[in-house]
């Protein structure tokens, strides 16, 4: 079996998790008390948006992957607006002095996928705005860092685990690109493992006790 095989069937678990957590996300946030209802539910956006993207992406490489297809281009959407949802919940219930920058950074670039995807001579601009506005990213693993630094016992150790889960998401969704994986091809392995790991450990985390 090609590594670039292994990838896609590896990328659709990595789609299952995404659903799972996204449902188990919601199922919580309708059992729990408000604070921390709003706390899931914004996390639900991030896996469900995340899902979507990865869905749309499966599709757009079934029919024969192109950067310039219009499913591409909402795929994109859908995971720059999963990653705001994230960053918000990150900002409204764990760390509030960024007052939403990097969330309105994040949306507006969202909506420029959308409203302006490419140049007049026809340079595609999704992926640079994917690469701008998902490096934004790199926030949350050092909010959940400096909060667990401020603070003691588990909460503590819930949030470097949670920020050591998104490292390891991050780490696996950069190696994740074409570009790495044709000069590295067991990144095609490498990238969607980390990405699920990264993932189980952030979620397992995530519903621990935090705020």
């Amino acid at each position: 079996m090609e590594y670039q095989e292994i990838n896609f069937y590896l990328l659709i678990v990595f789609g299952g998790l995404l659903a799972y957590m996204t449902i188990h996300l919601i199922v919580r946030a309708l059992n729990s008390k408000e604070l921390r209802k709003n706390y899931y539910l914004s996390i639900a956006v991030f896996s469900g948006s995340y899902f979507v993207c990865r869905v749309m992406l499966t599709i757009n490489f079934l029919l024969g992957f192109d950067p310039h297809s219009v499913i591409y281009q909402w795929a994109t959407f859908f995971v720059l607006v999963g990653f705001a949802g994230l960053m918000y919940s990150v900002e409204k219930f764990i760390y509030p002095k960024l007052k939403f920058a990097p969330t309105l950074s994040i949306l507006v670039f969202a909506a420029l996928v959308l409203i302006y995807p490419r140049t007049p001579d026809g340079t595609n601009l999704i992926t640079y705005y994917s690469i701008i506005g998902g490096a934004f990213g790199i926030l949350i693993p050092l909010l959940y860092l400096y909060v667990g630094s401020q603070a003691a016992g588990d909460v503590r150790k819930n949030a470097y685990y949670i920020a050591i889960g998104a490292i390891i998401f991050i780490v696996g969704k950069t190696m994740n690109t074409v570009m790495l994986q044709e000069a590295i091809p067991i990144l095609w392995i490498m990238a969607p493992v980390l990405m699920m790991i990264g993932l189980i450990l952030f979620q397992y985390q995530i519903l621990k006790k935090i705020i």
